[in-house]
């Protein structure tokens, strides 16, 4: 569950071959990329924990890096999608099992980043796709 931040004008040009954004080691997958528009972030592991924390407790970074921990999992868990929101947001997560669960940003608890979070959903139900 690494995470960084990066300014839009180091993103801004790229060349033939891409640009080098973030430091990935072996075994090591990007889960997405965000613009974040709002001061809080959503952090949701496969398993269905979310961590909800402010955005400014990520760093910003001047070049490639390989981040700050996010959200704190064990190795059978990994980050399944992070998504920039406000208090009053509702999102729906797809779980594998077909099911849809909404999140209400509102009932989570405001924390701060590199702990696991609290769980979104009832084992037996699934895992976020």
């Amino acid at each position: 569950g690494l995470g960084c931040r990066l300014p839009v004008s180091v993103i801004g040009e790229t060349k033939k071959i891409g640009k080098r954004i973030m430091k990935l080691i072996e075994g090591d997958r990007m889960a997405g990329v965000i613009y974040p528009t709002t001061p809080l972030l959503l952090a949701v592991s496969e398993q269905g924990f979310g961590l909800c924390f402010a955005t400014a407790e990520v760093p910003q970074l001047s070049g490639a890096g390989k981040g700050v921990l996010l959200q704190k999992l064990p190795r059978e868990d990994a980050l399944a999608a992070i998504a920039s929101v406000e208090k009053k947001s509702k999102l729906v997560a797809k779980l594998q099992d077909g099911g849809e669960r909404e999140i209400e940003v509102a009932k989570l608890t405001l924390s701060v980043r590199a702990r696991r979070g609290e769980k979104l959903f009832r084992r037996g139900q699934g895992e976020i796709s």
